[in-house]
Formats: structure tokens, C-alpha cells, sequence
């Protein structure tokens, strides 16, 4: 009577296994670009029309006599600040042989479309990050420094990240005060790079505060009735600057180690200024109108025996109002 029998192993043979794959998709809430002040324009490119702030500041009203017309003033328009909506897109090809060829759990359609999508998300945010957060761009500029160099209000400020000698809360409050001065607005949101987020819970500043959480337990919610705004916005997108085919590609964070106090219109329209908005091309696709500036087509190589699927956001992200915005550049260390 046969005494061998077979190994675990030998009753098995590796295959695909049909219900997980693993893909870097980030989360959607870590880009900030798309989230807020995007405005749907019907023509690529058009005139941003700005009354002159003065005009709307000064106190032009005089007393009248009996039987005389009241004192008349009026307002100049700056034509000067435009957008133009390029097109930024990518394609994905797929050779018919992979539909007969794939397992489960791959499906090349869907795959292709979510590689897209993460790659427009990334366009976005940098573009937003190139032009609408960042030095030099027309904001009020401050930079951080350590305490040995000292701060000066209003030119740097100490890192954050030094439990110290830093004090974002009173740094904030001066960018506000600021801000106010010059506008009559009090700003209501902070974009923080994530490194900053990290310096501010975990600061003395707001952990005293919030004696009864832990510093992993201090939402952005917190920190915003803190600091007075409506939203403390954090950008956790990563990206790859490394070229395709590279033996070691670096990765890092695209909004860096920075922040940004600012007063954006929530609800975009006539007569609301804002730091920035992002000015989208509805009308780029004959086949549908998007107001996000969205474009997906699919179609079919029928000689080379392909599908293809091409993503494409015709956006500008644009500083509009830089009297708005008080920039820290380099918060933390």
C-alpha cells in the first residue's frame, strides 16, 4: 500500500488571485487644486475684468447743499490680467490582444482611465502649486528661519516646527491682520504643505489648547476655529519627478514645506474677489460641456487593432487678487 502523499504545494498552482490588485491611486481629498474656486469659462482664453480697489475704498461722499447735486465720483477698470486654458492630456493605447489575454483580476479599460485620471490630478495640482502657491507670484512673502537668525515681522518668521522659540498662532494673526489692511477681507482659508500640518498639531501651541486629544487626534477642523478661518486645507499629493524607465525614482510632496493664508471665494461670481481662481474651459469637447474643464474620449485604431483612451483638463490655475494672500515659504525646517 502506497505510504506517500503529496505536499501542500504540489495540489496548487500559482495563478492571479482574482479579488485584490495593487495600485498607487491616491485618494482623491489629497489634491487641492480641483477642490476649490474653479470657474467655468465658455471661451479659451478672455479678459479678467478688476475695478480698481482704491476707488471702492475711498470715502467720496460730501455733504450736499439744498438744491446742488451730490459730490460724483466713479472707478477705473484694469484690463490687464487674462487666463488662457491650455489643454494638458495624456493617452493610454491597448492593443486588442490584452482583452483576450487578461485575468481577472485586471481590466485594461478601467485600469487605463484610472491611470489617467491620477495623472491629470497630479498635472492639476502642480499647476495650481506653480501658480497660485508659491514665492514671487504677487502675495505678501514671508520665509522661515531659525531662531538663532531671528525674525523680523512681515519679512520671516521661525520655523514651525520649533517647539520653542515659534508661535504660528501670533505669525497667522499678523498675515491676518494684514490681509485685512489692505482689503477690507479677513482671509478664511490656510493651505499647509503636509510637513507644516504636521509642525502645527504637534506644536505646544496646539496641543495645549486641546489638552484632552492627542496631537493624532487634532483635525483641521480644530485648528481652523483656532486660527479663525473656515478651512485649514491640507495638500498630501505626491509626485515622481523622475523620468520614465528611472532605476531609483524620488518621490515628494508637491506643495513642499509651505503655506498660504488667503481669503478665496467659496461660491465664485461677479464683484467677489479672490486670491486665486481656476478658470476652466467648459466648451472644450464638442461632446459634452464640463465645467470642470474635463475631457475623456475613447476610440478605436481599427488598422493597428487598438482602443484608445485620451484624459485631457483645459484649466489655468490663476492668481487673481495677490493683496488676498500672505505666503510662508519654507515654514518648517
Amino acid at each position: 500500500m502506497p505510504t506517500s502523499t503529496p505536499g501542500v504545494s504540489d495540489v496548487h498552482v500559482n495563478g492571479l488571485l482574482n479579488n485584490a490588485i495593487v495600485a498607487y491611486v491616491q485618494n482623491q481629498k489629497n489634491f487641492v487644486g480641483p477642490q476649490e474656486g474653479v470657474v467655468p469659462v465658455e471661451k479659451q482664453t478672455d479678459i479678467i475684468l478688476k475695478y480698481t480697489k482704491a476707488a471702492w475704498m475711498r470715502d467720496e461722499f460730501k455733504l450736499r447743499g439744498p438744491g446742488t447735486s451730490p459730490a460724483q465720483s466713479g472707478w477705473d477698470i484694469d484690463k490687464t490680467t487674462t487666463y488662457r486654458c491650455d489643454e494638458y492630456g495624456g493617452e493610454q493605447v491597448v492593443p486588442w490582444e490584452m482583452y483576450g489575454n487578461q485575468d481577472i483580476p485586471i481590466d485594461v479599460d478601467r485600469d487605463a482611465l484610472a491611470l489617467k485620471t491620477q495623472q491629470a490630478l497630479i498635472r492639476w495640482d502642480r499647476l495650481w502649486t506653480a501658480n497660485c502657491f508659491g514665492a514671487s507670484l504677487g502675495y505678501k512673502d514671508v520665509t522661515g528661519v531659525t531662531a538663532a537668525a531671528g525674525a523680523t515681522a512681515g519679512t520671516s518668521c521661525v520655523y514651525w516646527d520649533d517647539d520653542t522659540a515659534s508661535n504660528f498662532l501670533k505669525d497667522v494673526e499678523y498675515a491676518r491682520g494684514y490681509i485685512l489692511s489692505l482689503t477690507g477681507f479677513e482671509p478664511n482659508r490656510l493651505y499647509v504643505g503636509y510637513d507644516v500640518w504636521s509642525a502645527i498639531k504637534n506644536s505646544p501651541i496646539a496641543t495645549d489648547r486641546y489638552k484632552h486629544t492627542t496631537a493624532e487626534s487634532i483635525s483641521t477642523d480644530m485648528i481652523a476655529r483656532l486660527i479663525e478661518v473656515e478651512k485649514v486645507i491640507v495638500s498630501k499629493s505626491v509626485y515622481s519627478s523622475s523620468i520614465e524607465g528611472t532605476t531609483t525614482p524620488t518621490y515628494g510632496f508637491i506643495a513642499g514645506k509651505n503655506a498660504l493664508l488667503c481669503y478665496v471665494e467659496p461660491k465664485p461670481a461677479i464683484l467677489k474677489p479672490s486670491a486665486f481662481y481656476t478658470f476652466a474651459w467648459k466648451n472644450v469637447s464638442k461632446e459634452a460641456s464640463n465645467p470642470m474643464g474635463i475631457i475623456v474620449r475613447k476610440g478605436t485604431m481599427e488598422r493597428e487593432r487598438a482602443n484608445w483612451l485620451q484624459l485631457g483638463i483645459c484649466i489655468d490655475p490663476k492668481l487673481v487678487c495677490g493683496d488676498l494672500g500672505f505666503y510662508f515659504g519654507g515654514i518648517v525646517s
